[in-house]
């Protein structure tokens, strides 16, 4: 056998069972709602959801980017940027909630 007739093993990162994406799905839209509902309402989200809203986006987009095949930890880059503009998306909605009810 020669020097360049070698064989290497590559070994490949098992994706996430599907299941773990629906779990986290659900933890997510349990975060939305609670920042959404009081907001249609005309109240302000709790600030202590905002840093959970990221949390549980940034877990999620992982998981979902490494199903694909993709790195992981940009899944969570853009979980973050989700869970902020979710946060902020919820806030806006309350302010607009509070302007349109007068008071």
């Amino acid at each position: 056998m020669s020097e360049t007739d070698s064989t290497t093993v590559v070994s490949v990162p098992a994706r996430p069972k599907r299941i773990w994406l629906y779990l986290l799905g659900v933890a997510c839209l349990g975060t939305y709602a609670a920042a959404f509902i009081p907001a249609m309402s005309g109240e302000q989200p709790d600030s202590k959801i905002g840093p959970v809203i990221v949390f549980w986006t940034a877990i999620f987009c992982s998981f979902l980017w490494r199903r694909q095949g993709r790195k992981g930890w940009h899944g969570v880059l853009v979980g973050v940027l989700v869970g902020i503009l979710v946060f902020a998306l919820a806030a806006f909605v309350g302010g607009f909630m509070r302007a349109s009810a007068g008071s």
